[in-house]
Formats: C-alpha cells, sequence, structure tokens
C-alpha cells in the first residue's frame, strides 16, 4: 500500500473514531437520563447498572479520541487513567469514579442483578453526570473546531 492510501486509510479510521466518540457521548447523555427514571422507580439494581454503562461510555468516548478502542471495560478504566488522569487532563476523582463503577458492577453482579441501595444508586447517577460533563468539557477546550486533533 503506497503512502497516500495508508494516509488516507488512517484519516477514514480516525473520521469513525471521531464519529463513535459522538455517539457514546450522546449514549452517556441517555444512559444518565435513564439511571434516573429508574430510581424514581425505585430500581435502584438498573439505575446502577445504566450509571455504569454511562461512565464507560463517557471513558470510551475520550479514548477513542486517540484513536484507541479498548477490548473490554476493565482496559477502558486502565487506558483512561493513561491517556487522561496520568496526564493531569482529568482530574483523579474521574478516575476514581470509574474504578468504583467498574470493581462494584462485576459481571456476575450484574448478571445476578444484585439489588443497591437508594443512597449508593443516587451517588453513582450523580457520578455519572459529573463524569460526562467534565469529559464534554474537556472535548469541548481541546478538540472542537480542530478537525477531531487534540489541541
Amino acid at each position: 500500500m503506497n503512502k497516500n492510501n495508508e494516509e488516507e486509510k488512517l484519516l477514514v479510521i480516525h473520521k469513525l473514531h471521531l464519529a463513535d466518540s459522538e455517539y457514546r457521548i450522546k449514549s452517556a447523555q441517555y444512559l444518565i437520563l435513564i439511571a434516573k427514571c429508574h430510581m424514581d422507580l425505585k430500581d435502584y439494581s438498573t439505575s446502577m447498572r445504566r450509571s455504569y454503562e454511562a461512565i464507560i461510555n463517557t471513558a470510551r468516548a475520550l479514548i477513542l479520541l486517540h484513536d484507541l478502542s479498548p477490548k473490554d471495560d476493565s482496559d477502558a478504566v486502565i487506558e483512561f487513567e493513561k491517556l487522561f488522569v496520568a496526564t493531569g487532563k482529568i482530574g483523579e476523582e474521574f478516575a476514581r469514579y470509574a474504578r468504583e463503577a467498574w470493581s462494584g458492577r462485576s459481571e456476575a453482579e450484574l448478571a445476578a442483578g444484585l439489588s443497591d441501595s437508594s443512597e449508593k444508586s443516587e451517588s453513582q447517577c450523580n457520578r455519572a453526570a459529573l463524569f460526562l460533563a467534565a469529559a464534554e468539557r474537556f472535548i469541548s477546550v481541546n478538540y472542537s473546531e480542530n478537525g477531531g486533533a487534540e489541541k
């Protein structure tokens, strides 16, 4: 493959990652809304799952901006910490939110549908909203009007 074709391919992949990143941000917004609805219904287990999914979608949205796509949620948390927290781009508290959401929602727990408390559900939903807001600010400041390349 010649150099121009390789560059074109990389550009297309980057555009796909940007589109996927935008989709994941919108998904996170939706998931937070759904989590709040489930809290109102006192379905705390579902609310916790949706908040967890919002946090992971937000982390993945940011990671995609680096043209990376982690294979699973655990890798997403690790990559998020490495690319955004360790570099000081996003505060340490957001890495803690992601780690706590991930560690508290193992596949076995998700499958079992264990019930969660109102307070725990509300806390995780609030953290998901804060995580999303921080990511949206970061994207707005660092990627907007720059063709998807970090400023």
